[in-house]
């Protein structure tokens, strides 16, 4: 069993478009999380550790963040490369809104245009956007939705699977059924919250789970 460290922190105040102050935890969103517990920050964290469920309080509207993933802890052996503190992939993430779900998309600043008009549309309509999770909204009220994140935070960002096998140490998976909420070292500040969770990873285990994340420079 691995750690694993994911921060979701502000891009900077004027990136925000929808970061007002905890509203009252009333009415839809109180009874859907009542029981929970419920740390509040950055993003209002309800953690469910009976179903090992992580629940968000996000805006409704469109916001943007920092994406961050890192290893909580090592595995024993350095030659293989996982040691504590090491860093995955950073991404500018942006919460959009569609339907009955809030989808989670990486924006692609690999490509961006210092000029405006014309120049920076043609730059974002010729490079794509990622969108990485489907979270299912659970209810609404006064301008914040809870969604369920689970799906979001139990993958193995860091490539685990494909690194131990690029490495002739045999065929893993990340083993979800065997993984779980860190409870506490998950924590909420103002300018980010920390999801920690402790991550299995087991032969047979499903090697689709892996992230196939392409970066901004289109290098996988």
């Amino acid at each position: 069993m691995r750690a694993l460290a994911l921060v979701l922190a502000a891009v900077s105040a004027s990136a925000l478009f929808a970061q007002a102050a905890s509203p009252t935890r009333a009415g839809t969103i109180d009874s859907l999380t009542r029981g929970l517990d419920h740390r509040d920050g950055f993003i209002p964290l309800d953690l469910d550790t009976t179903k090992g469920r992580i629940l968000l309080e996000v805006p409704s509207e469109s916001m943007r963040f920092l994406f961050v993933v890192q290893e909580a802890s090592g595995l024993g052996s350095n030659p293989l490369g996982f040691d504590r503190g090491g860093d995955g992939a950073s991404q500018v993430a942006r919460l959009w809104r569609s339907g009955d779900k809030m989808l989670v998309v990486f924006e692609n600043w690999g490509y961006r245009a210092s000029a405006g008009g014309a120049e920076a549309r043609s730059v974002a309509e010729s490079f794509a956007l990622s969108t990485v999770a489907s979270l299912p909204i659970l209810g609404e009220e006064s301008g914040r939705v809870l969604v369920d994140a689970t799906d979001l935070f139990m993958q193995d960002w860091l490539r685990v699977g494909i690194r131990l096998r690029q490495s002739k140490e045999g065929e893993y998976g990340f083993a979800r059924d065997r993984s779980t909420i860190h409870v506490p070292f998950t924590k909420n500040f103002p300018d980010n919250s920390e999801i920690d969770l402790a991550q299995t990873f087991a032969t047979g285990g499903a090697p689709g789970s892996t992230v196939e994340q392409v970066t901004p420079d289109g290098q996988a």
